[in-house]
């Protein structure tokens, strides 16, 4: 699965729309909207803090 859908997928699962995901992971709303079309990579850094808050740390 590529990446963007992978994060949209995520953030959906989670019923978080664009601005709650953003404030979850510290990016603004047009950085969550870059990374789900592909424009931008997210960093190692919001990959992690993704990676907690789907584990529930």
């Amino acid at each position: 699965m590529e990446l963007k859908k992978l994060f949209k997928n995520t953030r959906r699962l989670l019923q978080l729309n664009q601005k709650e995901f953003a404030k979850r992971i510290g990016v603004s709303q047009a950085s969550v909207s870059r990374y789900e079309k592909g424009l931008v990579q997210p960093s190692a850094q919001i990959l992690l803090k993704i990676q907690d808050i789907t584990r529930g740390d």
